[in-house]
Order: structure tokens, then sequence, then C-alpha cells
């Protein structure tokens, strides 16, 4: 099924609220998606226990950046969780420390889900407020919502906003992914920021993918200072640098181009590779190509032009400068998961938020994800049968809107997450009230949405 017949008439309008066939989706929620971040927990229990806010800062950079790097190949949609649909969460790190989270979708009009996981070490609260434009040949889609993450132990939060990002080719040629914008972390207690920006790439795919910014001290740019120089691939590693180091290295190399290497572990005499010898990656399908294949490879946005005079390759300007790594850089993650092709790119982590054991059966409220009918029938390969249940779903909550007024207006009584203002920012954040884990066996509290 071609997603332009779907599209084309959806020309600059919010897609938010159009349905999409359920060949377009993947085997869990969105719910499940806010939670999935959650497999990095331990960035945000080492920056809890450490005693230096710079290196603070770093983690949590780590933890957001971290999360996004299963997002590159996977450009079908989640489903669309129901009014009070919920979904919980429980993950247990290496060193023992155990996250718990719960995530409900708040409003169905616009689509808002709010999540809430906690530790010993750390609490995170997100809001999912996505806002979906189709422009004819992309997607782009921004959030409205506010993140916020607190170490425990420093009693610091660190708020911020979800990365955009945008789907190409929806017309024609194979679809891809791309985050694009800012990222901006503010803490006023270390009184900290970190402002990333995500590469856009354009024609020459030798931006995509990467990220670089500063971590500065002051929250007001004016008299801000900068600290740290933070870059990498968000879909393969973070690495940060003094501020002083990168000033000095670029002064030192004003001459050449300074592109962030596709790998975290080259460069470290500051060059990688040589023009005569260079690969370049396109960073689309994750394969090396040379120079040779790229004037045919339409995929991943390459160009590059080669002719032969004796043994050295001409590229454009835009790949032939040599991709350069700052020295005395240091690694603050990189990507070690698997992501399977067979399994919708999922990866290991991934692939556990939609299993349903018997002891969760006997345990999760029935407002669980994992009790989706049509989610599960996707996920067993029925594409007619998840079609069904999906339509049997939305005409069932069309009905129920009908007739209870507490699916109109979200009811407090069904609800486990309250608005609250939050300094700095304009949006309202939905916090976890309490309570869930003590109630989800009283299924008065849960209404009945499969």
């Amino acid at each position: 099924m071609s997603i332009w017949s779907i599209l084309k008439n959806c020309i600059g309008k919010e897609l938010s609220k159009i349905t999409m066939p359920v060949v377009f989706n993947e085997p869990l929620t969105m719910l499940q998606r806010a939670c999935e971040g959650l497999q990095y927990s331990n960035y945000l229990v080492m920056a809890d226990s450490s005693d230096n806010p710079i290196e603070r800062m770093e983690y949590v950079c780590a933890f957001i950046i971290a999360a996004l790097s299963g997002n590159s190949l996977r450009i079908v949609k989640p489903f669309n969780p129901l009014l009070y649909e919920t979904f919980e969460i429980e993950h247990d790190l290496e060193d023992g420390t155990r996250v718990k989270g719960i995530a409900q979708q708040v409003s169905h009009h616009p689509p808002i889900t709010a999540a809430y996981a906690e530790s010993n070490s750390f609490s995170y609260s997100g809001v999912i407020n996505p806002k979906i434009k189709f422009w004819g040949r992309s997607v782009d889609i921004s959030h409205d919502g506010v993140c916020k993450i607190h170490l425990k132990r420093h009693n610091e939060s660190y708020i911020f906003k979800a990365v955009p990002c945008s789907i190409h080719n929806i017309i024609v040629g194979k679809l891809w992914f791309e985050h694009n914008g800012s990222l901006d972390i503010k803490c006023s207690e270390s009184n900290l920021q970190t402002n990333l920006t995500f590469k856009q790439a354009g024609w020459f795919s030798s931006d995509l993918h990467r990220f670089d910014g500063f971590i500065s001290s002051g929250l007001d740019p004016k008299n801000s200072r900068k600290l740290r120089f933070v870059y990498g691939k968000w879909t393969s590693y973070i690495k940060s640098v003094e501020y002083s180091i990168y000033e000095n290295y670029m002064k030192e190399n004003q001459n050449k181009l300074f592109r962030i290497p596709d790998d975290p572990d080259q460069g470290s005499d500051g060059v990688v590779g040589d023009i005569k010898n260079m690969n370049i990656t396109s960073s689309i399908n994750n394969n090396s190509i040379g120079s040779n294949d790229l004037q045919s490879n339409h995929k991943g946005g390459l160009q590059a032009s080669s002719s032969k005079s004796g043994d050295k390759k001409q590229f454009t300007k835009s790949e032939s400068s040599q991709s350069l790594d700052i020295p005395n850089s240091k690694t603050i993650w990189r990507l070690e998961t698997q992501f399977f092709s067979e399994y919708y790119y999922f990866s290991p982590f991934t692939m556990k938020l939609n299993e349903l054991t018997p002891h969760l059966a006997k345990t999760l409220p029935r407002t669980d994800s994992r009790f989706r009918p049509d989610v599960r029938k996707l996920e067993e390969g029925d594409l007619d049968g998840a079609a069904n249940e999906k339509h049997r779903l939305e005409e069932r909550q069309r009905e129920i809107r009908c007739k209870d007024k507490r699916f109109k207006e979200p009811s407090p009584d069904f609800l486990w997450f309250e608005t609250q203002e939050v300094s700095s920012m304009k949006e309202k954040h939905y916090v976890y009230k309490g309570g869930y884990w003590e109630n989800k066996c009283n299924t008065e509290k849960f209404p009945d949405l499969f």
C-alpha cells in the first residue's frame, strides 16, 4: 500500500486525527515507546552518584540522546493509545537498581501521553504531545511536551523538550528518518545549560545523524560561559571535550572543515583516514560504500563524483574534507545494542515491552497496552485481524464518548497524572499524582477499554 495514497489530501494538515491503515504501524503503542528510553536509566544513576555538576549534565545528555538511537530505521508509527490506556514497566539495571514506570494517555484530542519513572536515584516525567504535519515529500514531527529529570541526591531538576524529527521520501524513494533541530537542557540548581543542534542532512549525508553544541554555565545567554563541547552521532556515540581544547583545536585547523567522525574510536590523532583511501558511510542503510557507488545510490542522499587521476579519487567539497576528531575527547556513550530488521528494527529491550507472561496477566490492570488485541494480532502477523480489532476499538471508544461524559473530558477518576505549571516553560506539565501501584488491582479505578 502506498502511503502517498493516504496522505496526498493531507498536505499542510495536522495528521494526529487521520486514521492510518494498520500496515503503517509497529506492534507497540505510544505508551510503550514513551518508556523505551528507560533502558538507558543507568546514565541517570551515574549522574546522581557524581559529585561533578558538569559530569552530571553530560550523563543527562547521554540518557536523552541514547534514547533516540533506536529511531533511525523505524519509520512506521506506534498505535495511538485510547484515552486512559496505561502501560507499566519494571526494569532492573546491572547494578541491581530497580526502575519502575507508568505511562498513560491523558488526552484524546489533542493526543497527549504522560509518563513517569523512578528509582532510588532519580525520577523522570515526560509528556508527549506531538504535532505532525505533512509537506508533500516529508512528514515533520514537533513536540510541545516538557520533560523533567530529577536527581534525588543533589536535588537537581533538568528541564528539556524532545528533539523534532522528519521522515523523508514519502512520495518516491526509500523512506528515511532524521532528528533535526535543537535540544536545550536547563538546570537552575547547578546554573548549567546544554544547547545542542541536530544537523539536517540536506542533499548530502555528511551531517546526517550528527549533532554538536555546548555545556555552559549561566542560564542567561548574554552572561553564559562555555565549558564543554559535546558532539557525536545520535545513532552511535556521544563525546565531550573541554571548551578551551575545542577552541584551540579549531584555531589550529582553520583550513579544515570539522566533520564529526562516523566511529567514536576513530581520530585519536585528530584525523580519520585520508582522502585517498576514505570510504563514505551511508548513514541511511549503515553500509560502507566506496565513492564509485555514490552517483547511482539515491537512498542515502549521497552525491560524489569520482575520476581516476593516478590512484587519487576526486570528491565534492562536502566530502573531500578530512573527517576530524578532537584529541582528548572522552566518550560518554556508545551504542552497544543490536536492532533486528526482521522485527521492526526493535532492540532486545524493545521486544520485551509487549511480552505478556502469565504472572503479568494476573497483576496488570485491564487498561495496560499488553492487552490490546489489535497490537497483539499485528505482532503475530495477522494484518486483517489487527485491522478489524483496531476498527472495533475505535468505534467502541466513539460509542463510550457519547454515553459517558468522563470520556468527553478526561476525568480525574481514571487519571494517574495531574497538570502542573513548570517555571521557565509556557506549557503545562503532567506529573504523576501517585496511587497507581497501590490501586492497580482495583478494577473500579480502571475502565474497560478493550
